[in-house]
């Protein structure tokens, strides 16, 4: 049973997550709520309970979150904002439009 305060987005983009004893490390959001993201990326290298930094980029504004590791699996991580976004429609819709562009530039190196 879900017990989360905002509605989850399934949306595909890119990401860098970075640790204390991490460099950026490049991974996929696959989704996102206004409290936390989960992100695809070896699971093995985030603790439960790290803080991890986050940071994405909007045509019109660049994010740079910290957040907490909640839980691993063998796809990735989920993580707890340290504080809330207003993820409105237009952020949604910025996003989205970033999930478009990164499935482009993948399509272009394949081709």
């Amino acid at each position: 049973m879900e017990h989360r305060c905002s509605q989850r987005h399934q949306l595909n983009f890119s990401v860098q997550i970075s640790t204390t004893r991490l460099d950026k490390l490049e991974g996929l959001a696959t989704n996102i709520s206004s409290e936390g993201i989960f992100v695809n990326v070896p699971e093995h290298l985030f603790p439960v309970n790290s803080l991890t930094k986050i940071s994405f980029q909007t045509d019109e504004k660049a994010f740079h979150l910290t957040a907490c590791v909640i839980h691993t699996n063998d796809r990735g991580v989920g993580l707890l904002f340290e504080h809330a976004i207003n993820l409105n429609h237009a952020l949604l819709s910025q996003l989205q439009a970033q999930h478009l562009a990164d499935e482009q530039v993948l399509i272009n190196k394949c081709a």
